[in-house]
């Protein structure tokens, strides 16, 4: 019985818990033919059960999905609708299936005096990064995104660059910085070397709103496919299956089809260099 108990607690579904401590309590050792039942539904349960967070991961995407397509901005604007960065910050996985905690709108200097009590060899300025992760004990990320509308320009590289520097100061010795660009692939003609120069460093991850959500959409899909493979005739599996394939296809499909048209626009008016290949 002391296996089934390690068994029982290491269940992460709190439902699964439940059905499966009560055949835990049961009176007699001997007869385990109801656990045996139980195993053989077990799976089937984490399906269902699993299927249903990926649901609301779903849900999660296909918000980020309508953000990318209305060009959101990246803080909250005087309309007061949803920004990008609130959205990021409530749901931190977006940006990397790892991250947890995040701190958003921190600023770099007073960040690293608390975490690793480095005091800049300079004046402190209020440099406020989007985001900053402790990814590892050993690993700092710096996340700076912008909007999905306008171009990036000089100034907002340079704003990565210098937080990206703060990091390696603050963490040398005792681990390395890392730091990832989201950006809507358009950038102004007076920032194209600098977009360039920061694609070749290794430390640094350049995405476009597009390549984050397909990567994410590419994510949770391949975990959708497994469970269903483990009950392919169940009718609950399935009818989730379709759920799922239905919402997150049609928001992933929106943007695909919105970015094509913003492309042949761009090419006829030609304000902005497109990066996003270079």
């Amino acid at each position: 019985m002391e296996v089934i108990r390690s068994i029982v607690t290491s269940y992460r579904h709190e439902h699964v818990q439940k059905v499966l401590r009560r055949i835990v309590e049961l009176p007699s050792d001997g007869d385990l033919d109801l656990f045996v039942a139980a195993l053989k539904e077990w799976d089937l349960v984490d399906a269902v059960l699993t299927y249903q967070d990926l649901i609301g991961k779903a849900e999660v995407l296909q918000t980020f999905g309508i953000l990318i397509l209305g060009k959101a901005t990246e803080v909250k604007s005087k309309s007061q609708n949803l920004s990008l960065h609130e959205h990021l910050a409530k749901y931190p996985w977006l940006l990397d299936p790892a991250f947890d905690g995040i701190d958003s709108e921190a600023e770099v200097d007073k960040f690293f005096l608390e975490k690793y009590g480095h005091e800049p060899d300079r004046n402190p300025d209020e440099l406020r990064a989007d985001f900053i992760v402790l990814y590892r004990p050993d690993e700092i990320r710096i996340i700076e995104i912008k909007s999905a509308k306008d171009p990036i320009d000089a100034r907002g590289i340079l704003k990565l660059q210098t937080y990206h520097e703060r990091a390696k100061e603050a963490i040398a010795g005792r681990g390395m910085a890392r730091s990832m660009l989201v950006y809507n692939g358009k950038v102004t003609s007076e920032a194209e070397g600098a977009l360039k120069g920061l694609k070749r460093d290794s430390e640094i991850e350049v995405y476009t709103w597009n390549d984050l959500l397909r990567r994410n959409t590419l994510i949770y899909k391949e975990m959708l496919e497994r469970i269903r493979l483990r009950n392919p005739t169940d009718p609950r599996v399935q009818a989730l299956y379709e759920v799922y394939k239905n919402r997150l296809g049609a928001a992933t499909s929106a943007v695909d089809r919105a970015r094509a048209k913003t492309e042949a626009m761009d090419e006829k008016s030609g304000p902005t260099t497109d990066s996003s290949d270079s």
